[in-house]
């Protein structure tokens, strides 16, 4: 079995790609929006219609939560209550787009999921680093925590 990585490696790894100013600020704003839209996806997956019938506030969303929430707390207690904060808000923001905009939440997500990652892409063109979808997949879950251990070093919280 492969040794668990901690939440500095992790961060060590994903921070190795942040040498200029310009990309730190497209992955402030691109990788939650990444983060939020694979959220967003899992979403839209539909739910039979005998659960909803017997459970009608399920939604795939909250299994997501749960794992990564764990995975989360796995890393550090603090970068797990952290990132329950921000899915948190994910999910109301699915509610609220459910309430009032006129596209389906898949839609929303494929749309701001497509504008982040040619974000993401023109900051590694501006880094000169290669762009690689598949090798950065898992960072899109370890991007918004990222951001968060950083926050939380602004304010002297340790992770």
């Amino acid at each position: 079995m492969p040794e668990k990585k901690s939440a500095e490696t992790w961060f060590t790894a994903f921070g190795a790609a942040h040498r200029y100013r310009s990309h730190d600020v497209i992955h402030w704003i691109a990788a939650p929006v990444s983060f939020a839209s694979l959220l967003g996806f899992v979403w839209a997956i539909p739910v039979p219609e005998a659960w909803r019938e017997s459970v009608p506030w399920f939604n795939w969303m909250l299994v997501a939560l749960l794992l990564a929430t764990a995975f989360y707390a796995s890393l550090s207690p603090a970068l797990g209550a952290g990132m329950t904060f921000i899915m948190s808000i994910c999910y109301s923001a699915f509610v609220l787009i459910e309430l009032f905009v006129p596209w389906p939440v898949w839609q929303v997500s494929l749309a701001a999921f497509a504008a982040a990652q040619l974000a993401l892409l023109i900051g590694d063109i501006i880094n000169a680093r290669k762009f690689s979808f598949l090798a950065k997949l898992i960072f899109l879950f370890i991007g918004p925590a990222w951001l968060v251990g950083r926050l939380y070093q602004k304010i002297g919280q340790r992770y």
